[in-house]
């Protein structure tokens, strides 16, 4: 089993006003009253469908082949997993900042204040039963 995202031990850290940056990801990936939703998983897998399906098939082809141990193979699809949302975070989720957002924190980079957030996110590997 792989997954990606703002693990427990990750996501408990705190991230300034008495949230977490769990906090801070579930209001970005589903959006509140007042933030707007920045899916920064859920959208990077529906709209990483080939890249995702490439990568498992070249790494468990090594596997059937015999030239790569699974755990060594599912460890090269979960980094590259992570490293490819991190990347998405930095080509700017939409919607756009709002003037008074970007003026604040002097950039129009959305998701990227501290960079607690985009540092947060992981890839786990949980191999067998």
């Amino acid at each position: 089993t792989i997954t990606v995202g703002v693990h427990a031990s990750e996501g408990n850290m705190t991230h300034g006003e008495g949230l977490t940056v769990g906090d801070i990801g579930t209001f970005h990936e589903f959006g509140t009253a007042t933030v707007p939703q920045r899916s920064f998983i859920r959208s990077w897998f529906d709209e990483r469908q080939d890249f995702i399906t490439s990568t498992l098939r070249t790494q468990f082809t090594q596997v059937l082949a015999g030239k790569r141990p699974i755990e060594q193979a599912a460890e090269r699809v979960a980094l590259a997993f992570e490293g490819d949302v991190k990347q998405r975070i930095l080509r700017n989720i939409p919607p756009p900042l709002k003037p008074a957002t970007i003026a604040r924190k002097g950039s129009s980079l959305a998701l990227v204040d501290t960079g607690a957030l985009r540092n947060s996110i992981r890839a786990k590997v949980k191999v067998g039963k």
